[in-house]
């Protein structure tokens, strides 16, 4: 899938300290129906992102609607939204896999307006055990755990 290093792996940051990595957003009905012999793995739908920007900010994955109808996602309900211009209400849709470098984790997607960049926002992070590093910009396995990809039970 990609290359990476064990315990830090390559990212943009753009001209204004964005950081981007390389992601892959899968529809889980699909892998499903793989699993259970209903449909061959070349039909699964999916997305190669290359440039997906890590947003703390951002609470799951949102991507613009474009995406979403690419990826066959169905809406399972209405949430509320609040950004940086205000309240508003969007759609929730069903998990995806989403895969950042050797890493994955399941999350569902919120639904952001046509032409808006692809976030991947803290929970989906945290479940993978990624951390950022701006100082050396690059994308960690969580210090706290070696750098290595666990989860937690506390």
């Amino acid at each position: 899938m990609f290359e990476t290093e064990k315990f830090e792996l390559p990212v943009r940051v753009n001209e204004i300290g964005r950081v981007v990595v390389p992601a892959i957003f899968e529809n889980l009905d699909d892998l499903l129906s793989v699993r259970h012999g209903t449909m061959d793995e070349q039909d699964i739908r999916r997305m190669k992102i290359s440039e997906a920007l890590v947003d703390t900010g951002a609470s799951r994955i949102s991507v613009p609607i474009e995406f979403i109808e690419r990826l066959g996602l169905k809406r399972h309900k209405e949430v509320s939204l609040r950004t940086a211009n205000g309240w508003r209400k969007t759609g929730m849709y069903e998990l995806v896999k989403v895969s950042v470098f050797d890493r994955e984790t399941f999350s569902e997607v919120i639904e952001l307006p046509s032409g808006s960049p692809v976030l991947i926002g803290q929970l989906p992070l945290q479940s993978m055990d990624w951390v950022i590093d701006m100082k050396n910009e690059c994308l960690r396995g969580n210090p706290e755990h070696g750098g290595e990809w666990m989860d937690e039970v506390w």
